[in-house]
């Protein structure tokens, strides 16, 4: 009997924010007025869930985080941090 071991893959494959490619740690700067920004996450397991919170936006310092949860139920978490107006 073969039994599948559950991915333990918590990456992403494809990281971006308002059309530009991030990684973990990484700081965007974003114009005054910026409100939301687009993020673009994708797991590089489709069996993976893909959380993301920080898209809407005030002026300052704002911190964007991704969290990835493979299918064994491991996970992996990029924040990156976004300037409007700085």
């Amino acid at each position: 009997m073969n039994v599948a071991v559950p991915s333990a893959n918590s990456s992403l494959s494809t990281f971006t924010v308002n059309g530009t490619v991030v990684t973990h740690g990484s700081v965007v700067n974003l114009a005054s007025g910026t409100k939301r920004v687009k993020v673009a996450a994708i797991a590089g397991d489709s069996s993976s869930s893909v959380s993301v919170t920080g898209k809407v936006v005030v002026e300052g310092v704002n911190t964007l985080t991704v969290v990835v949860t493979a299918l064994n139920g491991d996970s992996t978490t990029y924040i990156v941090t976004l300037n409007v107006g700085n």
